[in-house]
């Protein structure tokens, strides 16, 4: 049996130091919430009201009992959005997140009148406040896109209505509770910070909306965006996208979506039983030992899926036509992986606009390939496809930013064998008329069938300039 230690009363003292220091430290970590500085935020005016089109649809995630919260960014829309999803019976948790100093601005000088001014003076004194800060703020008296519905950009007649609807206490003390962080989405320790406070006071349902904070930023800031979201772990997420500069489309996303859960017990076994290893091995064999230069092979697939074709999709085409001008890009780039980023591009890309082939490859059909591919796609980014051309913004369909289709590469070429791939780019469609033809009629079945015998053999250096084609039984996996 160990003896017991004893300490000098300066080592107990010293002892108990650490400890609380170590106890500080882990509670800041999990409880802390840190302010950026004012040096480090930016200086962007709010669209007072939102520019998000008219948010529908959300009756069915409105909680009828219980306290909720919601993270939101920018300006009044977050403070409709919480009015509508909470109950009367408990005053919700709004927490703005935003990091421009103007919006954080805004808000506190809000909160301030709405604590400062009687009540029933609020309404007056809310549209002098409008007058006395017009720099803090942008309004636009009406938006021109006659197929979209938007709300009425009247801050005044906004502020009018939600206090018509939900009772001016109600509009106040929301206000007066709110709790207001100038910082960025991309900051996941905050997110984390904030759950588990409010988990401490017993909210367990929060929502978030980040607008389109997602589809106007670069891609690294992106994902940082999306991880801070994630560990947040909303009961639901309300986003928008950025078409030329301007949201045309809200997304209402949930922790499992439809989508997913059609996929969900999809399995690549399942899937492999469809597939045809005869064709890609007879195809190999007719090649054996033919000498390949990579670059010609990668210019003579690129330029067969240039080009409009009116039996895909609109975005189908877009990215298809654009992803030479990304192909281009990396051409010009000095890079150790260069070869294996081209290779990437060009099935990622292929796959992608697979994906988003609403017609074809929409998540509602029932063939087991094609619902894997969807899938596929979707676990990259942990997002439906049917979001995912909107979120990722204008930079993807237009070539720009090819990471993501790159990403989509990167992940098939680790997890999917050479025969699976030729099949999934050569399976015969009905395209309904009767007529039946591959999703990209001018693709040369023998030209990928070298490609992907090419990724299968040097799997651990895809830089090879020439190989020689060896037929052999295919495994899981082309690249690592």
């Amino acid at each position: 049996m160990r003896g017991k230690v004893f300490y000098t009363p300066e080592e107990e003292q010293s002892i108990t130091r650490i400890q609380s220091t170590i106890r500080g430290r882990l509670h800041r970590k999990k409880f802390g919430i840190n302010h950026a500085r004012d040096v480090d935020l930016t200086y962007e005016s709010t669209w007072l009201v939102g520019n998000d089109p008219k948010i529908e649809g959300l009756e069915p995630y409105v909680t009828p009992i219980g306290k909720i919260a919601l993270v939101g960014t920018s300006g009044l829309r977050s403070l409709g959005l919480i009015c509508e999803l909470a109950n009367q019976e408990n005053i919700p948790k709004l927490i703005i997140v935003d990091n421009s100093i103007k919006v954080i601005r805004f808000w506190r000088l809000l909160r301030s009148l709405a604590e400062s001014v009687a009540p029933k003076n609020f309404q007056a004194s809310f549209k002098s406040f409008l007058q006395e800060h017009p720099s803090l703020f942008r309004t636009i008296s009406e938006i021109n896109a006659p197929n979209i519905k938007y709300e009425n950009q009247d801050p005044v007649s906004y502020m009018n209505s939600l206090i018509a609807q939900y009772g001016l206490d109600y509009v106040l003390s929301v206000i007066k509770s709110m709790v207001i962080i100038g910082q960025s989405w991309a900051e996941s320790s905050l997110f984390i910070a904030i759950g588990n406070i409010l988990k401490l006071h017993g909210i367990e349902k929060a929502y978030t909306y980040p607008s389109n904070i997602e589809a106007c930023v670069d891609a690294t800031t992106r994902a940082q965006v999306a991880n801070s979201i994630k560990l947040f772990k909303p009961c639901l997420s309300i986003a928008s996208n950025n078409q030329a500069g301007m949201p045309t489309k809200v997304f209402l996303k949930i922790p499992e979506t439809i989508e997913q859960s059609q996929v969900s017990q999809i399995s690549l076994a399942k899937v492999q039983e469809i597939i045809d290893d005869e064709l890609y091995r007879d195809l190999i064999a007719s090649s054996a030992y033919l000498k390949v230069n990579i670059q010609k092979l990668l210019n003579t697939l690129f330029s067969s899926i240039s080009g409009h074709d009116n039996k895909l999709s609109l975005i189908s085409n877009k990215i298809l036509g654009n992803l030479n001008a990304a192909f281009s890009n990396i051409k010009g780039i000095t890079h150790p992986d260069k070869q294996k980023q081209m290779i990437s591009l060009f099935l990622g890309g292929v796959i992608f606009a697979m994906a988003c082939d609403d017609l074809k490859y929409g998540y509602r059909c029932n063939d087991e390939f094609k619902k894997y591919i969807v899938h596929l796609v979707s676990s990259v980014r942990e997002e439906p496809v049917s979001n995912l051309h909107y979120i990722l913004g204008d930079e993807l369909l237009y070539g720009e930013a090819p990471s993501f289709l790159q990403e989509v590469g990167n992940k098939v070429l680790s997890n999917l064998s050479g025969a699976f791939l030729w099949n999934l780019f050569n399976q015969t469609l009905d395209l309904g008329l009767g007529t039946k033809r591959t999703f990209l009629p001018k693709l040369d079945a023998g030209n990928l069938a070298l490609l992907l015998n090419f990724c299968e053999q040097h799997s651990n250096n895809l830089e090879s300039i020439d190989f020689e084609v060896k037929p052999f039984a295919t495994e899981l996996g082309c690249g690592k």
